[in-house]
């Protein structure tokens, strides 16, 4: 992932809109998915762990909305 303050390697699992929900969790900040992610051309829209968004972003609510670059 580019986008922090450095790359980092990341796991990451791509989940139905329902993912949360079925967990019964919530966002500390911005929202989780929702069925809207589902459709075509919405957005993409990625949901990052407490400790990422604390290691690669110093818990900076200005994270929000910010374009970051997963690769392969």
């Amino acid at each position: 992932m580019t986008g922090g303050e450095r790359p980092q390697h990341l796991e990451v699992l791509e989940v139905s809109a329902n993912y949360f929900s079925m967990l019964g969790t919530s966002a500390h900040i911005g929202r989780v998915f929702d069925p809207r992610d589902d459709v075509p051309g919405f957005g993409e829209a990625i949901v990052i762990s407490d400790s990422l968004w604390a290691r690669g972003f110093g818990r900076d609510p200005g994270v929000l909305g910010r374009k970051m670059q997963l690769g392969q």
